[in-house]
């Protein structure tokens, strides 16, 4: 008799790929929620964009990192996004 086989999309190397991906993804989430009970907004897997709400001569605005830098030295309006990314004011950015 030959051997058995698997249903459909359920060989070993796709289940253990699937339990490896499921993994991931859970860290992955808990990262996020972990960034947002900070009061952070993730924004951009492959840029690594993270937005903090704060306050700028009296506004509302997002202060912006991007993977990569060293500090926060951006910001924008609420509803500009990445387009509308502003560096910081003189002053702020020397402290």
């Amino acid at each position: 008799m030959p051997p058995r086989l698997a249903p459909i999309g359920r060989s070993k190397e796709q289940l253990d790929l699937k339990s490896q991906i499921d993994s991931v993804a859970g860290k992955i989430n808990s990262y996020l929620r972990e960034l947002e009970e900070i009061g952070c907004e993730f924004k951009d897997f492959d840029k690594g964009l993270v937005d903090f709400h704060g306050r700028l001569e009296g506004r509302e605005i997002l202060w912006c990192w991007k993977s990569g830098e060293d500090r926060i030295a951006h910001w924008h309006e609420l509803e500009a996004g990445f387009a509308g990314r502003q560096p910081l004011p003189e002053v702020l950015s020397r402290t």
